[in-house]
């Protein structure tokens, strides 16, 4: 049985809740007269960081056991620490969106250290 890549998965979660928070930071008024409202419904947003975050603690816990490194923790941090900066500050979008790539950044390097490690 294939064990799921959660850094592939961390990585594609991560990068939909950069996108979700630039469109909701940056055109809410024109997804709203489009239909399209529910991208700023809170339920959405914790749905995104709640897998964010635990597909992220995954991937953090399993790559730390094979390739010890600090520097992907370091990163997973850095990304949720912006991402909740967001929820406090103005423009938050911009705090969220940098966190999502600080968490696209985590899942890629741990992804190579862990691949390092199984060759």
């Amino acid at each position: 049985m294939n064990r799921p890549n959660v850094d592939q998965l961390g990585s594609v979660a991560s990068f939909a809740c950069a996108v979700h928070c630039a469109l909701t930071g940056l055109a809410l008024g024109v997804l709203s007269s489009a239909g399209l409202g529910f991208v700023g419904n809170p339920i959405l947003e914790f749905l995104f960081i709640g897998s964010t975050v635990a597909l992220g603690l995954w991937a953090v816990v399993r790559g730390y056991r094979l390739h010890h490194s600090w520097h992907p923790p370091v990163l997973f941090l850095c990304g949720i620490a912006m991402i909740f900066l967001a929820h406090k500050n103005e423009p938050g979008w911009v705090f969220s969106v940098l966190g999502g790539a600080l968490l696209i950044t985590f899942h890629w390097i741990n992804q190579k250290l862990t691949r390092q490690c199984r060759a």
